[in-house]
């Protein structure tokens, strides 16, 4: 099956900027800056109970936008990357890399997501 191959590569330290973890409510906010390949991103991730995930972008004038992640490839792997495994990330050094692949017909298909073994 045919793959798409992602090289993440930290090139900051993970900001936190909320984090809410209560018996009726959750909320985790963070700041940093990742490579996708060749595209470098700075970005906001929030997960909060009841609302799900959303990214911020920074974009060119410097000021972070909310940006829709379920139709592109680099916004869906940052999501992907928080919701699932944010503790290996934060566990990278600055400079280290995640070699990642996902299935090409599942994502080009239905905008989903899934690791190719």
């Amino acid at each position: 099956m045919e793959s798409i191959e992602i090289k993440v590569t930290k090139l900051t330290e993970i900001a936190v900027l909320e984090d809410i973890n209560r018996d009726d409510y959750f909320k985790f906010v963070c700041f940093g800056k990742i490579k996708l390949n060749e595209d470098e991103i700075e970005f906001e991730f929030t997960e909060e109970d009841g609302v799900g995930n959303t990214i911020k972008i920074k974009n060119q004038d410097g000021k972070l936008e909310e940006v829709n992640h379920f139709n592109n490839l680099n916004y869906s792997v940052i999501v992907s990357i928080f919701t699932e495994s944010t503790s290996d990330y934060k566990d990278l050094a600055v400079g280290d890399f995640w070699d990642l692949k996902f299935e090409k017909k599942l994502w080009e298909e239905d905008g989903l997501l899934e690791e190719a073994y």
